[in-house]
């Protein structure tokens, strides 16, 4: 699903690649939504395209900006840290225990947002563990 810049997206709207969110393509995403169904998963997309996943059921704490423009989430596997605008409303679907999806959007494409959640950096730093690595990215 194509969105154009100024459309409306409902909360189920798809995440686009990577590709398309890193060029200067007039699409929109949202940074934003939570989880549908019976997800249990907390999902996040940096603007390169890597996708992380952590069970909601994992979260220890969350840590937001007094302005919202900053959250660090920590899970028991791992931390994320979040750099936007309105984070504030993802810090509130956490402290109800909805999960949700996370996506990076190219910084340029900030002003086309308002008041929504707009997410410009993800960064995610794994707990590393012996003998419980994660698998090797596929090699291209």
């Amino acid at each position: 699903m194509r969105q154009r810049l100024g459309e409306k997206l409902n909360p189920t709207s798809t995440f686009h690649s990577a590709a398309a969110l890193t060029s200067n393509e007039p699409i929109r995403a949202a940074c934003f939504a939570r989880a549908a169904g019976n997800a249990l998963l907390c999902s996040y997309r940096t603007i390169e395209g890597t996708t992380w996943a952590f069970p909601i059921g994992q979260l220890l704490a969350a840590r937001g900006a007094a302005d919202g423009k900053s959250l660090h989430i920590v899970y028991s596997g791992g931390e994320v840290r979040l750099e936007g605008a309105r984070l504030d409303k993802v810090r509130d679907a956490i402290v109800r225990g909805h999960p949700f999806q996370i996506q990076a959007v190219n910084p340029t494409f900030r002003s086309e947002y308002g008041d929504e959640v707009f997410v410009s950096a993800v960064q995610v730093t794994e707990e590393r563990r012996p003998g419980r690595e994660p698998p090797e990215a596929a090699a291209p």
